[in-house]
């Protein structure tokens, strides 16, 4: 037996360590939420076709990335403001930290992609080892 839950939950983070001092609370993004964030950083763009005036959509990549990072950090420690005071985390402060801090920005999302690799691969292992029933037809194919 297969047992899907359909209303997915919001992951709950994991800390991973960046740099002595500094850790951050990252979500795994589903396939569900990563399409979500997608349709999310769609804008339109006008353009020419065949000599007339068109509207096109596109994914803006960098508003994706603030999607992505805005959903996939959940806390953090060791960043701090100019007094040396925890920083909060807010979707303002993730933008401004994740654009001062490039190489952070990439390891979250990497991160973030991992992990939920890592949960996809898990679910898998269980299908994987699961048995169709012999009359679930589910194959097509006879046993």
């Amino acid at each position: 037996m297969l047992v899907v839950d359909s209303k997915e939950k919001l992951s709950e983070g994991k800390w991973r360590v960046y740099a002595p001092g500094v850790k951050v609370k990252i979500r795994p993004l589903s396939k569900r939420r990563m399409s979500e964030l997608r349709r999310e950083a769609v804008i339109e763009k006008e353009g020419i076709e065949n000599g007339r005036p068109v509207i096109k959509k596109e994914i803006d990549p960098d508003l994706l990335d603030r999607r992505i990072l805005r959903a996939a950090v959940e806390d953090w420690e060791g960043i701090v403001d100019e007094n040396g005071g925890k920083l909060p985390v807010t979707l303002e402060n993730v933008d401004i930290v994740m654009e001062n801090f490039n190489q952070l920005s990439l390891w979250v999302s990497f991160e973030s992609g991992l992990m939920a690799e890592t949960i996809a691969r898990e679910k898998g292992l269980i299908l994987k080892n699961s048995k169709p029933s012999h009359d679930s037809g589910a194959t097509g194919q006879k046993e």
